[in-house]
């Protein structure tokens, strides 16, 4: 199967899209100024977000405006990217070595 894709659009998810809305601006919580949301297509990632366990920070007011406003720490999405991040580092501890072990033996 091949995906196509329009470069005017960029991969979300679907609470974050919901989030957004038709949305260009937020408040940073930190000077209270409207400012404009993170745009995946012009801004890099890392100058405006950390990530710190399963939490994300805002690192500029563009970062704390749009973590706040898309709800980014949400419980449930800390608790699935805790989990998603310890995945990754497991994976990076492993290598290319077998995850899983299997037991033929049943006594």
């Amino acid at each position: 199967m091949v995906a196509l894709m329009s470069p005017a659009l960029a991969l979300a998810c679907d609470r974050c899209n919901a989030y957004k809305g038709p949305n260009l601006t937020s408040i940073d919580p930190d000077s209270n100024a409207i400012v404009p949301l993170f745009n995946p297509r012009e801004d890099t990632w890392g100058d405006h977000f950390a990530v710190r366990g399963g939490r994300l920070t805002g690192l500029t007011p563009k970062g704390r405006a749009t973590v706040r406003l898309l709800n980014m720490n949400a419980p449930r999405r800390v608790e699935l990217r805790e989990a998603w991040l310890g995945t990754l580092r497991a994976k990076r501890f492993l290598g290319n070595r077998n995850i899983i072990r299997t037991n033929t033996s049943f006594r």
